[in-house]
């Protein structure tokens, strides 16, 4: 991966069948990342992953949920690529603030984000593609062009 646009740290995310991880979340030109730290993540979960998940598409769904307090509503919902890493979905979440540079970064990189807005929902339920259709579809997006 190349010099990234944005890095942030200790971000908590839900990653395929719900395993919960703390990781990275790294934005550069042909790619988004979110990488396991194994420091956290030994203290904080039981949980064994250790894959990043590395999304290329070009389109990044961006999560606002209305009703959560500002440091927790927002989450980027990361579409593993196979040959790159985890083939899984990630929903990392993050607060507001991060959200915003998040966004900023993934315009500079090429990506477009697709702003969502829901009551409660992060994504944590999404863990396999079929998920992700549904849930588009739930939000009025057609699936086939995101």
């Amino acid at each position: 991966m190349e010099q990234p646009l944005w890095v942030s740290s200790r971000l908590s995310g839900v990653v395929g069948p719900g395993l919960g991880s703390f990781g990275r979340l790294t934005i550069a030109n042909e790619a988004v990342s979110f990488s396991p730290e194994e420091g956290m993540n030994r203290w904080m979960t039981a949980e064994e992953w250790h894959d990043p998940v590395i999304h290329v598409k070009k389109t990044m769904i961006v999560l606002v949920a209305r009703l959560v307090p500002p440091n927790l509503n927002s989450a980027l919902i990361l579409e593993g690529d196979p040959e790159r890493g985890a083939g899984l979905i990630a929903s990392v979440r993050m607060p507001s603030w991060d959200r915003r540079a998040a966004v900023a970064a993934l315009g500079g990189a090429g990506f477009e984000p697709l702003r969502l807005h829901t009551w409660f929902s992060l994504g944590g339920d999404i863990s396999s593609e079929m998920e992700l259709q549904g849930f588009l579809r739930r939000h009025g997006v057609d699936p086939s062009n995101s």
